[in-house]
């Protein structure tokens, strides 16, 4: 399974036009955002690094490691998960907008809160419909199994 079975990969341009869109959204939290994808990373097995390109899903903007095959391995909510880089770059962003949607919560910032929420869902709802169209799909299912 890759992502391109779900999103369309933008090109670099498309991805230096997301991220400033994305700036001008929500300003220096796209610049937490970004800080804090990488400490997500960095707990998975085998990560070395990655360069991400930003990548828009419905009204929200995501870093996804594109075509990047390493394999890694995720662990959480007692499961353990071999997977690409590319695909745990999928984890990664939902892991983050749900705890910054929990951090934003606990802040009292409604705003930014109601915002990571709802950026969690757009995502999970795009993971939900793949899984939904191709059931025996183990990444995602244990991407559901990591999150859920």
């Amino acid at each position: 399974m890759n992502l391109s079975s779900f999103l369309t990969e933008p090109t670099h341009q498309e991805s230096i036009k997301n991220n400033n869109e994305n700036l001008n959204r929500i300003g220096a939290a796209a610049i937490v955002y970004e800080k804090n994808l990488y400490n997500f990373l960095d707990k998975l097995e085998g990560y070395r690094g990655s360069s991400s390109k930003w990548t828009k899903v419905g009204k929200f903007h995501f870093l996804f490691a594109w075509s990047d095959e390493t394999p890694v391995v995720a662990h959480g909510n007692y499961v353990e998960s071999e997977m690409t880089l590319e695909m745990a770059t999928v984890l990664a962003n939902l892991q983050l907008c749900s705890a910054l949607a929990g951090h934003y919560h606990h802040k009292g910032n409604d705003i930014l809160c109601e915002w990571f929420g709802e950026m969690f869902h757009e995502l999970r709802a795009k993971c939900l419909d793949y899984w939904d169209e191709n059931p025996d799909c183990k990444v995602m299912r244990d991407i559901f199994r990591i999150i859920d």
